[in-house]
């Protein structure tokens, strides 16, 4: 994978930026394939970790994308059908679960401070073909974002979402998680293991 041209200069404003973290505690919502919803599965960032996402590119470190409403969690789930050109129909079964979590150090990129810090914008961010970037061997900037939090030791990202203009995901890199944070499942005997 090439890094964005911009990544050291990212690198260097995430780290101005740690003293803009914030505690963060609500509920999130995955809206895994029906197969991958085994508390494992959920929670291991796998997926990101093989294919990537936005906010990490293949192969770099595990991400879990979740997002604040199921009604956006769904809607980014059949974003990605469409984007590979599938029906609608053809992504279920799936299965909608929601996560408690409490967070001590996130970063926000829905507050347009926080971009201004990084000196990049919402649209910048959002409207880049991070699958078509990452397919040619590089990283989009979006996930050179990601790749600098991370690396600074953010536990997730707070981050815009492209179902709707107040709609938000939230992304947790599961290997920064400070020893007091939490992430629980809602109705955890209802899923299997």
């Amino acid at each position: 994978m090439i890094a964005h041209p911009e990544y050291q200069n990212l690198l260097r404003r995430a780290c101005a930026c740690r003293d803009l973290g914030l505690p963060w505690k609500g509920h999130v919502y995955r809206c895994p394939k029906f197969k991958f919803t085994g508390k494992g599965d959920v929670m291991s960032g796998k997926g990101s970790l093989l294919h990537g996402g936005r906010w990490n590119s293949a192969g770099q470190f595990p991400a879990i994308y979740a997002s604040l409403t199921p009604q956006t969690a769904l809607e980014e789930s059949l974003e990605s059908s469409r984007y590979y050109g599938l029906l609608g129909h053809t992504i279920f079964p799936r299965s909608m679960i929601a996560m408690k979590a409490k967070l001590h150090d996130i970063l926000d990129l829905t507050d347009g401070s926080i971009r201004k810090h990084l000196l990049v914008s919402k649209d910048r961010l959002m409207d880049e073909d991070w699958r078509n970037v990452q397919d040619v061997g590089k990283e989009a900037i979006a996930q050179a974002v990601g790749r600098a939090s991370h690396k600074v030791g953010f536990e997730g990202l707070l981050v815009p979402s492209k179902a709707g203009p107040a709609a938000a995901n939230f992304v947790i890199f599961p290997h920064n998680l400070h020893s007091k944070s939490q992430i629980t499942f809602v109705n955890e005997e209802e899923l299997p293991e």
